[in-house]
């Protein structure tokens, strides 16, 4: 899905739609053009349309720490290139022997877990937390 309006979105579901494709019973579906907004209320409201019209397995493409504490719980999953961009510019974890950290699994569950753990826990967080992983 792609868009930059709520409509947009809908436009997206009536194009599937009309090339036969059901979004509803898609195992997942990739939702675009929301890294840069996706702590906002307008995100929050294309995600909540999309649950609406039945296409509730998304995918948030580029989904930061504020998106996911925003509207994490909605999504079926989500990525995002920051802990990478990040590991980039710090110097690789005492345990590591690479240059950087930049495609390192151990600093990308380290990362994760430090994004868990920063969400206040009254938020949803049954997508994202470790014993639901």
């Amino acid at each position: 899905m792609q868009g930059w309006q709520v409509d947009d979105y809908l436009a997206c579901v009536d194009l599937y739609a009309a090339a036969g494709v059901d979004l509803a019973a898609a195992p997942v579906v990739g939702l675009g053009s929301v890294c840069r907004r996706q702590a906002t209320d307008e995100a929050a409201e294309i995600v909540d349309t999309l649950h609406s019209v039945g296409v509730g397995r998304l995918h948030g493409f580029g989904v930061k720490i504020l998106g996911l504490r925003r509207c994490g719980q909605r999504l079926a999953s989500a990525d995002s290139m920051a802990w990478s961009i990040t590991a980039r510019y710090r110097p690789p974890l005492p345990e590591c022997t690479h240059v950087t950290c930049s495609n390192c699994a151990r600093f990308a569950l380290a990362w994760r877990d430090d994004v868990i753990a920063s969400i206040p826990p009254h938020e949803p967080l049954s997508l994202f937390d470790r014993e639901a992983a």
